[in-house]
């Protein structure tokens, strides 16, 4: 994962003391001069009630005809499932119904029971999910058809990533009765697809599917939110300014594409209230409380992280997550998307780093960067964390969850399709599923033991030559306690650090230099350690294409 840089780097050297480093004019407080704050700028969030509608232990059978596409004969349905672009727009028009169980068909009464014509479209959906043998789907009801559990998009996830295919229901589940915070309705579904593209005149049984309901304006009208209010998509974002992508739809440069790239445009294509908010994000001489009590419900911010710790959803530092504000309000909420990612099961990839847990997690990330600064802050969200945990995301609440889905999910899981293509061995999935209940547990525990550490930080990408030296820089550290930091650089021939040719340890300052060095490649680590010994790494990671082994906290450079 490639993060964003925070700042631009200083190599004059400094000593490096805890909490006397900030970033730029932090403490600078001359408020936000020209603007008036809101007396009242509260938002409603959420129709709880709206969640009463849906049975958790319930499973739904949803049929699917799939018509020939008139508007490009040459697709079908073996050719949309192996379209694996990932901004790719092919559907093709479908009959959607629900009805009986163990393929018994449409069931009259029931939705799309009596359709003879096309009441909907199907695409491919989720990114990751495009090169896997099993595909998501997302299925979209054109405007005369009615709406299907008064919703208009149907999201089909297979969650190929997830052995316990529960992980995403479990998490929107927990969160609805969660104040400050708004959930997405789920339902479990066995699907089934009749190709007449290919000839069939008869369903096929899909397997197992999860719906997820789509953040868009059905879904704001929904939740008692403003249907004609802002909502982004998050693609990759940090609330940095990015101010080549994110422009004025007025303004001549304005490309949409390059805006998508950072955030998916799902409500008004009017950014100005976005960016505003954005240049004050990053406008260090205006104190970060203020910043959020003009921009932000702050017991939304501190929710949405405390969940996300306690279900160990690490993916949502700069993904999995929307940006919502009401026309007339300048408040901006976070809503939570998508956690087959969390609940531990990402812990043992190779590809997590060694940060990756609490508030360092976060840490790429300006507005909560510049947030968990403030100690008073920390205090607010282990407060959070602590009432989540005893209140809603614990040992009990889990298992209740869990005891409706398992009579479900399992014996689909055990048969064809699924278990086919299952990352866990079926015998195991009782003891996998239990394992889940322990997440809030080793999260806390995590959560705890990164509050020690000092905070991860960037190594500079460039190596300059100043006279007859290389110069190494990288951003200074910062400990929640105060603590004195100390940096430890090797400069090496190879990724591992084992060929070294310079080091150096227990440096106070942000830079290191060396004699000047030969053409050739060459790589180069920091770590930092406070004065209690906790240890924190850099952001940087190296990857070897021709071992696929991660190197962290490593940069790789070539000396020409």
């Amino acid at each position: 994962m490639k993060f964003a840089k925070l700042a631009l780097f200083i190599l004059v050297p400094f000593i490096s003391v805890g909490c006397s480093e900030k970033l730029p004019n932090e403490d600078v407080k001359p408020s936000l001069a020209q603007s008036t704050i809101p007396a009242d700028n509260r938002i409603q969030i959420d129709d709880k009630r709206l969640y009463e509608r849906d049975q958790d232990d319930a499973i739904k059978a949803l049929y699917i005809t799939v018509l020939p596409n008139a508007n490009n004969s040459e697709l079908d349905w073996y050719g949309l499932n192996r379209i694996t672009e990932r901004y790719s727009e092919e559907k093709l028009d479908i009959i959607v119904s629900e009805g009986g169980p163990n393929g018994a068909g449409p069931q009259a009464g029931m939705f799309g029971a009596d359709a003879t014509k096309a009441n909907a479209k199907i695409s491919i959906r989720g990114n990751s999910s495009r090169n896997k043998t099993q595909k998501s789907y997302k299925i979209k009801l054109l405007d005369s058809a009615a709406t299907w559990n008064d919703q208009r998009t149907i999201n089909l996830n297979k969650h190929v990533s997830d052995g316990s295919r529960l992980l995403n229901k479990l998490s929107f589940d927990l969160i609805e009765p969660i104040p400050n915070i708004s959930s997405l309705r789920t339902q479990f579904i066995h699907l089934y697809v009749k190709d007449t593209t290919a000839g069939s005149t008869e369903y096929v049984d899909y397997g197992l599917y999860t719906h997820i309901e789509q953040p868009n304006k059905q879904f704001l009208r929904n939740h008692l939110f403003d249907p004609n209010g802002y909502l982004y998509k998050v693609s990759f974002f940090e609330f940095n300014r990015y101010p080549d992508q994110i422009r004025p739809h007025t303004d001549e440069l304005y490309e949409k594409e390059a805006f998508e790239s950072i955030l998916e445009i799902k409500g008004r294509e009017e950014h100005d209230k976005l960016i505003q908010m954005l240049d004050d994000v990053n406008d260090y001489s205006i104190p970060i409380d203020e910043v959020i009590e003009r921009h932000f419900d702050e017991e939304n911010i501190l929710t949405w992280v405390a969940i996300n710790i306690l279900m160990d959803n690490m993916d949502t530092d700069a993904n999995n997550f929307f940006l919502y504000s009401p026309l007339n309000l300048d408040t901006w909420l976070i809503l939570p998307w998508d956690y087959d990612g969390g609940w531990d099961v990402q812990r043992s990839k190779e590809y997590i780093r060694p940060y990756q847990a609490g508030i360092s997690n976060y840490w790429s990330n300006r507005l909560l960067n510049r947030y968990f600064r403030k100690q008073e802050n920390i205090e607010q969200l282990t407060a959070k964390i602590e009432e989540l945990n005893a209140m809603y995301i614990n040992e009990e609440t889990i298992l209740n969850q869990l005891d409706l889905y398992r009579p479900i999910v399992k014996p689909y899981i055990q048969r064809y399709p699924d278990n086919q293509y299952l990352p866990i061995i079926g015998k195991n999935y009782d003891q996998f599923v239990e394992s889940i209940v322990k997440t809030p547990e080793h999260a806390i525990m995590r959560y705890y033991d990164d509050l020690e550490k000092p905070k991860p930080f960037f190594m500079s990408e460039k190596i300059p030559l100043e006279g007859n030296q290389h110069v190494f820089g990288w951003e200074i550290s910062f400990d929640l306690q105060g603590d004195d930091l100390y940096y430890d650089v090797t400069v090496a021939r190879d990724p591992y650090m084992q060929q070294v040719l310079y080091s150096e340890k227990r440096l106070r300052t942000n830079e290191y230099r060396v004699p000047k060095l030969a053409k050739g490649v060459y790589y180069w680590e920091v770590t930092v350690t406070d004065a209690q010994g906790n240890q924190q790494t850099s952001f940087e990671l190296y990857r070897d294409e021709e071992t696929d082994i991660n190197h962290f906290g490593v940069l790789r450079f070539e000396v020409e």
